[in-house]
């Protein structure tokens, strides 16, 4: 079980024409009864590409992204966000205060924020795919040991080996289990 008061907070300075749209965001998926944390962190070992979270929607186990992008930010930078977080969440929205052209990703839900009001333009797809190689590797490498099978022991093996073995072993929902480590529990 997910426990929202695990949560590590970011330490990245929030924009400020991001703030209004996160408070907002995060008041009315309150309301709809998910734990929303804003300017979350995940517990991997690099990359604040992947680690500095807007908005973390919690519900039944269920990791949502709300990536945050205003009118004054770079719409496209987006989707390499999508992409490199998509093993760690299981759906992800953009929210944005304006109606843009072109929308950077499919996998990603679309929300409008303006004047305090949410509107959902469309729902975000599951991302259900197993975790990629690369996913693995951001992890640190005394986590990548707990995810070891019968209490084999990784400490002789290099980063790469022990996630090799974990991605061949592909007996257990491994998602969920690195959802777990990322979200400190």
């Amino acid at each position: 079980m997910i426990n929202p008061e695990n949560i590590l907070k970011s330490t990245k300075r929030v924009g400020k024409y991001e703030l209004d749209i996160i408070k907002d965001l995060q008041k009315y998926f309150s309301n709809l009864g998910y734990h929303a944390i804003p300017h979350a962190r995940f517990d991997i070992a690099w990359g604040s590409i992947l680690s500095d979270l807007d908005l973390l929607l919690i519900k039944n186990d269920q990791l949502i992204l709300i990536e945050v992008k205003s009118s004054k930010d770079n719409l496209s930078r987006a989707r390499k966000q999508i992409d490199a977080i998509e093993d760690f969440v299981d759906e992800v929205y953009i929210a944005t205060d304006y109606e843009p052209k072109k929308w950077p990703s499919r996998k990603a839900g679309r929300i409008i924020v303006r004047d305090n009001y949410v509107n959902i333009i469309r729902e975000s797809k599951i991302l259900n795919r197993e975790p990629k190689l690369k996913t693995l590797l951001v992890l640190r490498k005394s986590s990548l040991n707990s995810l070891l099978i019968n209490s084999e022991s990784g400490n002789n093996l290099t980063k790469y080996q022990i996630a090799r073995k974990i991605q061949q072993s592909n007996t257990r929902n491994l998602k969920n289990e690195i959802k777990q480590i990322v979200t400190c529990q």
